[in-house]
C-alpha cells in the first residue's frame, strides 16, 4: 500500500513535469531558433553595409525581375508550408526562410545602403526581443529544468517497480530511501525554479539599466 501511494505521488509529479516542459517547449524554440537567425541575418547585413561602405561597390543588379519573381514564388511556397504542416520545427523552418526571402527581395528592390542600415537595424532588435523574452521568462531553462527532472522521477518509479516486498525489513527500509529520493527532487527543482525566476529577473533588467546608462554616458 505504502509503495504504491509513493508510486502515485512520483507520476503525479512527473506528469506535471512533463506537462510544464511541453508548455514551455514552443516558446523556448521560437525564441531561440528565430532569434538565433535574425542575430545572423544582423551580422550578415552588418558585414554586407560595412564591405559595400569601404568597397563603394554598387548593389545594383541586371537581373533583378527573374531574381524577385523567383523569390515571390519561393515565398508564396514557403507561407504553403507554414499553413499547411503542424510540427513547429518545420513552421519555423518555414518563418526563417520568409524573413531570408523578405530581406533579400528588399535588397534586389530598393539596392541602397540606407535599406542595408534599416535592416540591420530591425535584425538586432527582432535578436534582442527574442534573447531578452528568453531571458526574463525562463523559456529554455524551464523548459530544460523540468525535462530534467522528469527523467529523475521517471528513474526514480522504475525503481519503486522493481521493489521487492516479500523481505518486509529491506523492503522498508527501501522503501525510507526512496522517500527520501523524492524528497529530495521534489525540493530541489522547487529551489531552482525560485533561484532561476528571481535570477533571471534581476539578471535581464540590471543588463538593461546597464546599457540604457552606457547610452547616456
Amino acid at each position: 500500500m505504502i509503495k504504491e501511494n509513493l508510486k502515485n505521488k512520483v507520476t503525479e509529479l512527473k506528469e506535471e513535469f512533463y506537462k510544464q516542459e511541453k508548455k514551455l517547449r514552443p516558446k523556448h524554440l521560437i525564441t531561440r531558433r528565430i532569434g538565433s537567425f535574425h542575430g545572423f541575418l544582423f551580422l550578415i547585413t552588418l558585414l554586407l553595409g560595412v564591405g559595400v561602405k569601404l568597397t563603394a561597390v554598387s548593389l545594383k543588379i541586371e537581373c533583378d525581375i527573374p531574381i524577385i519573381i523567383f523569390l515571390s514564388i519561393w515565398f508564396v511556397f514557403t507561407i504553403g508550408i507554414t499553413c499547411a504542416v503542424k510540427s513547429i520545427n518545420s513552421r519555423l523552418y518555414s518563418v526563417n526562410s520568409a524573413a531570408l526571402i523578405l530581406y533579400l527581395s528588399a535588397l534586389v528592390t530598393y539596392k541602397t545602403t540606407d535599406v542595408i542600415v534599416l535592416l540591420s537595424g530591425v535584425f538586432l532588435v527582432i535578436y534582442l526581443g527574442c534573447y531578452l523574452s528568453n531571458k526574463q521568462h525562463g523559456y529554455t531553462r524551464g523548459w530544460a529544468r523540468n525535462q530534467t527532472y522528469a527523467f529523475l522521477l521517471e528513474s526514480l518509479e522504475w525503481e519503486i517497480e522493481q521493489l521487492d516486498e516479500t523481505n518486509d525489513v529491506f523492503s522498508e527500509l527501501k522503501l525510507d530511501d526512496l522517500k527520501l529520493k523524492f524528497l529530495q527532487i521534489a525540493q530541489a527543482q522547487l529551489h531552482e525554479r525560485q533561484r532561476d525566476i528571481i535570477g533571471d529577473y534581476l539578471s535581464t533588467n540590471d543588463a538593461a539599466f546597464s546599457w540604457i546608462k552606457s547610452i547616456k554616458k
